[in-house]
């Protein structure tokens, strides 16, 4: 997708209902130029929710759990909702990869609620920060 200049400024993604979806052309050219790593070893996949507009509160909901990971060791379930780590809320995507960058001797504390509850639960797990990537 280009501009009047012949500029590219967005990747068509899919057309739907008549609509076209692009990404932006510089959202691709900063994940083109992230630092590439092996794999993230917490082995979920999330996708972010917002749970409090006024205080941009973000949780990361749980899509999937690999069999036997970090993640499955410390009883993340599908639907869980990862709402911090070691006591800090998650502002943004980047905060959980941040938290395993910086998680002393591997050791992750992160903060979760489950199901329509409002409790927050910590669980603890070991991780490998030198193998994360967040996409």
């Amino acid at each position: 997708m280009g501009n009047a200049r012949g500029e590219v400024v967005g990747i068509n993604t899919m057309i739907a209902g008549g609509l076209a979806f692009s990404i932006p052309s510089q959202d691709v050219v900063a994940f083109l130029r992230a630092p590439v790593r092996t794999r993230a070893n917490l082995e979920v996949v999330v996708e972010p929710v917002l749970l409090d507009r006024a205080h941009r509160q973000l949780g990361l909901l749980v899509l999937e759990v690999i069999p036997g990971s970090a993640a499955e060791r410390a009883s993340l379930l599908q639907g869980d909702i990862l709402v911090g780590a070691g006591g800090k809320r998650f502002r943004s995507m980047q905060d959980l990869e941040r938290s395993i960058h910086t998680s002393l001797a591997g050791i992750l504390e992160l903060q979760s609620r489950r199901g329509a509850s409002e409790n927050i639960r910590t669980v603890t797990t070991r991780v490998d920060p030198a193998s994360v990537k967040a996409a």
